[in-house]
């Protein structure tokens, strides 16, 4: 009775740890490429200014140069 009791306990606790282990990395993006960027909550300039400053970044593959390459653009 106890042998069932623990095997039912534990196939009970392996279906809920299944989840955590099946998870994507956290680094999915890199490598892929930018569909669109979004801006929200902008107060001195409107999307359709920013757009100007990033489209020639859409199409492109993400990586941490191109971060920070558009970073430095967009702050500029």
């Amino acid at each position: 009775m106890r042998l069932i009791r623990f095997l039912t306990l534990a196939v009970f606790a392996l279906v809920l740890c299944l989840p955590v282990f099946s998870q994507e990395s956290s680094d999915w993006y890199y490598g892929k490429k930018i569909r669109s960027i979004e801006f929200n909550g902008l107060n001195n300039l409107t999307s359709l200014e920013m757009d100007g400053v990033v489209s020639s970044y859409i199409g492109k593959e993400f990586s941490d140069d191109l971060y920070f390459d558009l970073l430095n653009r967009i702050f500029s």
